[in-house]
């Protein structure tokens, strides 16, 4: 029997092609857990509301000084009845977080559900915003009600590249918002040492990081008792 005397074939290496393995894709996991979610919404949307409740230690305080008191003072309690305005900023550098801007829509959606008032925009509202991410449903932005607080989701023009016109834009939407009594939340998707320090000042800041996200809930906490 004659046998083959030709060399065996190698197999290459590189290009030899290999069965495609699919691989699950990674559930997608939002910027908020579901604890520190459902928190941090109660905190950036709720309002100082005043109950039936006398304020005992309130009274206490004011016989102590001797201060001449008017009005029983009520104890108040943190009320989601005003509802909030939702910007949502959907311009070219905040469109990588687009899965978190929709999970957390959301989340406030559900929360508050015809309370809330959700407005997509690019870089300042100032300049339009709508109901829908599609440019054509913008128009002129409306101020919400007073007391309504505001939970913006942007880098406030201070992401790549820097936005001179946005920030200036942010302060003085900031301020305008600040005489209505409006409370503003910020969720900054931005190292927030980019961020001035007055605009820092004018607004209450949510880092754009999981791993903050609980010191900010605490943070939020802190200033909502005061």
């Amino acid at each position: 029997m004659r046998q083959d005397t030709r060399a065996a074939t190698l197999p290459d290496p590189i290009g030899a092609r290999t069965p495609t393995v699919q691989r699950p894709v990674p559930d997608f996991e939002g910027l908020l857990t579901e604890r520190d979610g459902i928190e941090l919404m109660r905190m950036a949307a709720s309002v100082p509301s005043p109950t039936d409740r006398i304020d005992v230690d309130q009274v206490v305080r004011h016989l102590a000084y001797a201060k001449p008191l008017t009005e029983l003072p009520r104890l108040q309690v943190k009320s989601l009845a005003f509802g909030a305005q939702i910007l949502v900023d959907v311009g070219l550098p905040m469109q990588q977080f687009y899965d978190d801007q929709q999970d957390i829509v959301g989340r406030v959606a559900d929360k508050l559900r015809n309370f809330a008032d959700i407005r997509y925009f690019a870089d300042d509202p100032m300049q339009g915003c709508g109901p829908e991410r599609r440019r054509f449903t913008w128009s002129d932005y409306q101020l919400p009600r007073p007391q309504v607080p505001v939970i913006a989701l942007t880098d406030l023009g201070c992401g790549y590249p820097r936005r001179v016109e946005a920030i200036r834009a942010w302060m003085h939407l900031a301020a305008r918002l600040r005489r209505r009594q409006s409370r503003v939340v910020v969720f900054a998707a931005v190292t927030l040492k980019r961020i001035p320090d007055e605009l820092a000042r004018a607004v209450d800041l949510v880092a754009w990081d999981r791993s903050a996200v609980r010191r900010n809930v605490m943070q939020l906490a802190g200033v909502r008792d005061e």
